[in-house]
C-alpha cells in the first residue's frame, strides 16, 4: 500500500549548514560500534552539539523543545561511508533518531 503524499508540514526547523550532510556528520562513525540502534540517538550531530571535551555547545538540539527532520532521498556512498549507501550507513543513523523521538519522512512529500 503506497504512503499518502505529504503536502504540508508544520514545526520549527533547525538549520544545518553545509552542502554535504553525510552520515558521519549525522552520527560520527566512532559511535557506530553497536549491533542495535538503541542509544545511538544521543550521538545525533554530536560534533556540532559538543566540543572536544564533550561539553555542550549552544545548539538547538540541546534544547528538548526541538525536533529534527531527517530525509534520505537516493543516498549515495562517499569517503566517510567507504562508498556504501546501504541501510547500515544511511538508514541506521536515521533510525537512531527515530528511536529517540526525531522523525524521518518518506521522499514523496
Amino acid at each position: 500500500m503506497p504512503l499518502a503524499k505529504i503536502s504540508q508540514l508544520a514545526g520549527t526547523g533547525i538549520h544545518v549548514p553545509g552542502d554535504d550532510i553525510d552520515t558521519d556528520r549525522i552520527i560520527p562513525a566512532r559511535f557506530m560500534k553497536c549491533v542495535t540502534f538503541d542509544g545511538l540517538g544521543e550521538f545525533a550531530f554530536y560534533d556540532e552539539r559538543f566540543d572536544a571535551e564533550a561539553k555542550p555547545k549552544p545548539h538547538p538540539m540541546n534544547d528538548p523543545k526541538y525536533v529534527v527532520l531527517v530525509m534520505l532521498d537516493e543516498p549515495k556512498g562517499n569517503r566517510s561511508t567507504y562508498g556504501f549507501a546501504s541501510g547500515g550507513w544511511t538508514a541506521a543513523p536515521t533510525m537512531a533518531r527515530i528511536t529517540t523521538g526525531v522523525s524521518a519522512l518518506p521522499p514523496n512529500m
